[in-house]
């Protein structure tokens, strides 16, 4: 069964800041950027526990057609590494609000490629006990952003269990907020 929370409403409330996630549960932010001139992307993923402790990062260069279709693969890379790690209680935050609502409802006017990333991804939901996909400012998604010139400009896909070193003030200052999404209104 799948136990995917939709929390796209009419107005999808935007959050400015990054929210741990409920205790005992992890978040995957992820991100892409996309150059059109050569279809270069580079997809970030950054994961974390409900301290707001970096459990990993995953950085992976890739090409792509368009910047909604670079977000629908960065969507799908991330379902498919909490897959990988064994997560079964997971919340995926982005900051291309047409992709999380694609991933929260099957109405959304995409791309045929784009479609394809995110059919896969809505199938592979049904592998975790719970699963959400919620939409985020890119200043709430810092962290996978800053991470976005390292990627594109990498030839192989790297996973690490520490982020680089130029990222702690960003991990940092997001931790030290006390909102947790049980605090946040619905």
């Amino acid at each position: 069964m799948n136990n995917r929370i939709n929390n796209v409403q009419s107005r999808i409330p935007i959050c400015t800041q990054w929210i741990h996630p409920p205790h005992g549960h992890f978040k995957m932010n992820f991100d892409a950027s996309f150059i059109s001139k050569s279809e270069t992307i580079g997809i970030r993923i950054v994961l974390r526990d409900s301290f707001g402790m970096c459990r990993g990062v995953r950085l992976i260069p890739s090409r792509s057609h368009s910047a909604e279709e670079a977000e629908g693969l960065a969507a799908l890379s991330a379902i498919k590494w909490a897959l990988e790690l064994g997560y079964s209680a997971i919340t995926f935050e982005g900051d291309a609000q047409l992709i999380i609502s694609s991933l929260n409802s099957s109405n959304c006017n995409i791309g045929w490629r784009t479609k394809a990333y995110i059919t896969d991804a809505i199938n592979l939901t049904s592998s975790f006990t719970l699963c959400s996909f919620s939409f985020c400012s890119r200043t709430a998604n810092s962290v996978a952003d800053a991470l976005a010139s390292m990627a594109k400009a990498l030839s192989t896909e790297i996973t690490a269990a520490d982020p680089p070193s130029f990222v702690y003030d960003l991990l940092s200052k997001d931790s030290s907020h006390v909102i947790t999404a049980s605090a946040v209104p619905v």
